[in-house]
């Protein structure tokens, strides 16, 4: 699972602004997995339309809240949450697929991420100003992300990180997943 993708559709977003300065957010949509444990196509080369699988899109959500100074800067805060997984038995049992499928790895993983932004906008100076239709920014910040991948294993859920699936108990036992 080092190639850890993920595919994030918004298909319900709210946004309110009260008193131009304050700004809430909320937002719901869906979050698919991307990477070595996809569904594969052997038809068609690998890539990101092929190799979708529809049936792995779970729910995701998020909310934010951002503060406008009066001049040019702004913070904000964002928080979202969403589930990825990934099935070997979602492939075909014939041609290059079958191999995939008997190798029957998969993984379900809750991922969790907030963040804190400072963003400065330089056509923005506590004015309201119509005239511009683009406001282009700049902004930096800080975020944490939080996953742990598990799997099923005779009727047990198992946290793989304790067993070190990315090699993390062989060559380097401090290293961490």
């Amino acid at each position: 699972m080092k190639h850890f993708f993920l595919i994030y559709i918004i298909f319900v977003a709210y946004h309110q602004n009260l008193f131009s300065q304050h700004e809430f957010s909320i937002g719901l949509g869906g979050a698919n997995y991307y990477g070595d444990l996809n569904k594969a196509n052997s038809q068609t080369p690998v890539s990101l339309l092929t190799d979708f699988n529809a049936n792995a899109i779970h729910g995701a959500a998020s909310i934010g809240y951002r503060y406008n100074f009066p001049e040019f800067f702004s913070f904000g805060i964002d928080f979202s949450t969403m589930t990825v997984s990934g099935w070997d038995a979602d492939n075909n049992t014939t041609g290059l697929d079958f191999f995939r499928h008997r190798r029957n790895l998969h993984f379900f993983s809750n991922v969790t991420d907030a963040g804190l932004t400072l963003n400065y906008e330089p056509l923005r100076n506590g004015q309201a100003k119509p005239e511009y239709f683009v406001s282009p920014y700049v902004g930096a910040g800080i975020g944490a992300f939080m996953f742990d991948p598990r799997a099923n294993y005779l009727d047990n859920e198992i946290y793989l990180k304790d067993l070190g699936t990315e090699g993390q108990n062989t060559s380097n036992p401090e290293r961490k997943y």
